[in-house]
């Protein structure tokens, strides 16, 4: 096999950037911390659907 001279290699991380993923700790540390906003967002939901019913029951009571 004949090398060329004029051949360019592009290494794909050169083009594109560092695709590597993170090391395993760190990527389950993100998923954990996604997950954990996921759930703050449920549970804040959830004290906002029973103050809101709390209050139409209060308001049901007063009519």
């Amino acid at each position: 096999m004949e090398e060329d001279d004029d051949a360019e290699i592009i290494f794909p991380y050169e083009v594109q950037g560092d695709q590597t993923p993170p090391p395993r700790g760190e990527r389950d540390l993100e998923a954990l911390r996604r997950h954990e906003r996921i759930r703050e967002a449920e549970s804040e939901t959830g004290r906002t659907e029973v103050a809101l019913l709390r209050s139409e029951a209060k308001i049901g009571k007063m009519e």
